[in-house]
């Protein structure tokens, strides 16, 4: 993700978290696609060593991939 490539972290951390909101909103259906944006969102708390977080993010990633 570009945002984090130019260490603009909290942009990136913002613009993940609205892309997951919007793309899980619907209870019927959720985006496979909102799994890139936790994923992003992970790194981002990679990035400022909030590792357990990330791990479960990487963990909701994974579901909303499926």
């Amino acid at each position: 993700m570009p945002l984090i490539a130019a260490g603009r972290l909290q942009e990136a951390k913002q613009f993940t978290q609205q892309a997951m909101q919007l793309g899980t909103q619907s209870t019927v259906s959720r985006l496979p696609e909102t799994g890139w944006a936790a994923v992003w969102q992970a790194d981002v708390l990679r990035e400022w060593d909030e590792l357990e977080a990330a791990r479960s993010l990487v963990g909701e990633a994974i579901s909303l991939c499926e």
